[in-house]
């Protein structure tokens, strides 16, 4: 009787916070015409009206947009678009992002809906620490903001170009870091996989660079963008003949800070029209229904 309560309590406590990112995986409710995967800049994709959904996480790895697609790919319709948003700093990304303070830490919320064959160096023994490590979270209402996005700080004394520029630095160092930190070839092996499976399935692929502010694109040389970033783009979208739509410094957006959070998320206004426009693009390229 006690060991049965003890059972019922541990339950609770593991589903007492969800965890909104498994949510997204876990509460699929009808087939999608549209969706989008990618890390936080999928997050300026708002889908309104259209029978879409975003499936984006901060800070995701190609190789879990693989496995994410593997398991919604039941879920969409046939012709389905799928929008893949591969930032600067996508390729050098290892699978786990053991390049946290704490290892391994991005990869707990996979085990709780992903099948192990699909977790990357999966284990038993941390597959039942992360069930612990819920129960634990929930029972001291702990709030997890180690994938928020942030947005700027208001700050009256300061203008917006100057929080721009100060967030641009930052942020680009960053994902210059991060953009070197694994090898490459195995993300251009993912993305390729991944188009793969999206066009087996009789769904249809689009690679999409988000927005940035002028402050942050001009943090990256030419030479540095060709070397880590759109050198391996086109590698990709030439073998497979994959669309690919770049807005990453489109006047429209990179010249008007007013519609971006910070240096390199779009705010609500600013994906509202960004949403927009990219749908009118799709719909131009006839992979999306008028």
């Amino acid at each position: 009787m006690f060991s049965g309560l003890i059972l019922i309590s541990f339950m609770y406590l593991h589903s007492k916070r969800a965890n909104l990112f498994v949510e997204k995986f876990t509460s699929l409710n009808k087939n999608y015409d549209i969706i989008n995967l990618g890390n936080s800049h999928g997050g300026n994709i708002l889908y309104d009206s259209l029978n879409g959904k975003s499936f984006q996480r901060a800070g995701n790895t190609i190789y879990y947009d693989l496995q994410n697609y593997k398991f919604l790919a039941p879920n969409l319709n046939e012709n389905a678009v799928v929008i893949l948003p591969v930032s600067y700093n996508s390729f050098g990304l290892d699978e786990n992002r053991t390049d946290y303070a704490n290892p391994d830490a991005f990869v707990n919320s996979f085990y709780m809906y992903l099948p192990k064959s699909d977790i990357y160096n999966y284990s038993f023994k941390k597959h039942i620490g992360v069930y612990l490590n819920t129960v634990k979270v929930n029972f001291e209402s702990v709030i997890d903001e180690r994938f928020f996005h942030e947005a700027i700080p208001i700050d009256s004394t300061v203008t917006i170009a100057e929080k721009m520029e100060h967030h641009s630095i930052g942020r680009a160092k960053t994902h210059m870091k991060m953009a070197s930190y694994s090898d490459p070839e195995k993300n251009i092996k993912y993305l390729g996989e991944l188009i793969e499976k999206i066009i087996e399935n009789n769904h249809k692929p689009v690679i999409v660079t988000m927005p940035f502010t002028d402050n942050y694109n001009e943090k990256f040389s030419e030479s540095w963008l060709n070397t880590y970033y759109y050198n391996h783009v086109r590698e990709v979208v030439e073998k497979y003949d994959v669309t690919y739509l770049d807005y990453s410094n489109d006047l429209r957006f990179s010249l008007n800070d007013s519609l971006f959070a910070n240096s390199d998320h779009l705010n609500l206004k600013g994906k509202k029209i960004f949403s927009k426009i990219l749908f009118e693009d799709l719909r131009k390229y006839k992979l999306l229904k008028q």
